[in-house]
């Protein structure tokens, strides 16, 4: 099979076969079985350091490999009309040592810039030679037009810089020289091991960083960077502060703690009592609950501080007293009771409409 492999300068080309070739000569490769030889040009590769189980690994000489080509193509020549003319080839194989081998090309654009008949006849008939190929480059352009439909699977190397995690290289297999999308059939990843970079130093010490990464971190940063600057400009306008005031106005400058007892609860809250006197009071006491994050609960709807405010300006209605559940920097939680009628209320609120076997508003109202 002939694997054309092309991808941008640290993509994972060489570690592509640097480990293919690993695991092959561990006896952990489906071509373990059949290879005797593998010659690579790879730069930087250590051929001492790889698994020794009966596989050679050996430096590819290009002129001598050419050579041999020649010879193999003369041969072919000779015999191609001949029934045995693949016993010769075999044979002539064997004794120049590229018999069951593996050849790694890398750079193989040197290799195949020009129009050759001996190279055609190595790529189209290398199965009768028992020869696997892959050929390795970095520009696809560069390869001659007659040898780019000859390879069964075309794999693009993907840039680690636009992973999340650069330890995992990524590979996308096409059933063509043109690389579309619609001739992807399959995508493959790889861990990057220690022990496969030490088989070799072309471009292994260098570790590209992932700018998908540096992406969220600047995203992150700049987020953050945002929600303190915003957070200082609302500590600038009393934010905070004014919020708390907006509350702190419905307490009585005079005010003092005491028990509930003339209102029936069933906990015993402590409350801010003012010291208005009641005999001005219209009808009915109502009760009303403050939610900091809400608003002012009355009749199943929430209103605004400001609303409420104003409901109390233009009417007689008066707060009472006030009952603290919570009060914290964070969150508070009140129950008021305020002096008010029927017609301060419908001027302000949305009143319940009364239904059949309803509570009326007369059971809502808190009577003295």
């Amino acid at each position: 099979m002939v694997t054309f492999i092309t991808g941008f300068p640290g993509s994972g080309k060489s570690y592509y076969e640097i480990d293919k070739i690993y695991n092959i000569m561990s006896k952990n490769h489906d071509l373990s079985k059949n290879i005797e030889v593998i010659y690579t040009n790879i730069n930087g590769i250590k051929l001492d350091k790889f698994p020794q189980n009966g596989i050679e690994l050996k430096k590819l000489n290009i002129d001598e490999f050419y050579k041999y080509l020649e010879q193999s193509f003369s041969l072919y020549d000779l015999y191609k009309n001949s029934d045995n003319v693949d016993e010769h080839l075999i044979k002539h194989s064997k004794e120049k040592g590229y018999f069951n081998c593996l050849i790694v090309f890398d750079e193989c654009h040197d290799f195949l810039s020009n129009q050759d008949r001996v190279k055609i006849y190595w790529l189209t008939y290398h199965r009768h030679l028992h020869h696997e190929i892959d050929l390795l480059t970095q520009n696809k352009g560069l390869i001659n037009s007659k040898y780019r439909a000859i390879p069964e699977i075309f794999i693009e190397a993907q840039p680690r810089s636009k992973k999340l995690f650069s330890n995992t290289l990524t590979y996308k297999h096409y059933a063509s020289f043109a690389m579309r999308k619609n001739d992807l059939f399959n995508k493959s990843s790889i861990k990057t091991r220690k022990e496969v970079f030490d088989l070799y130093t072309s471009g292994n010490t260098s570790k590209q960083k992932s700018i998908v990464k540096k992406f969220i971190l600047i995203v992150f940063i700049g987020l953050l960077i945002a929600g303190v600057l915003f957070y200082n400009l609302l500590l600038s306008f009393n934010f905070f502060e004014n919020t708390d005031k907006k509350e702190d106005t419905l307490n009585i400058e005079t005010q003092k703690l005491e028990k509930i007892s003339n209102i029936p609860t069933n906990q015993n809250f402590q409350r801010v009592q003012n010291n208005t006197d009641i005999k001005n009071f219209d009808k009915y006491v109502l009760k009303v609950v403050f939610d900091s994050r809400e608003g002012y609960f009355i009749f199943n709807n929430y209103y605004s501080v400001i609303h409420f405010r104003k409901f109390l300006k233009e009417t007689n209605s008066k707060v009472l007293s006030k009952y603290s559940l919570i009060a914290n920097k964070k969150y508070k939680l009140s129950h008021l009771y305020i002096s008010t009628n029927d017609e301060s209320l419908k001027k302000f609120f949305v009143l319940p409409k009364i239904k059949k076997n309803q509570k009326n508003l007369d059971d809502i109202k808190i009577n003295f």
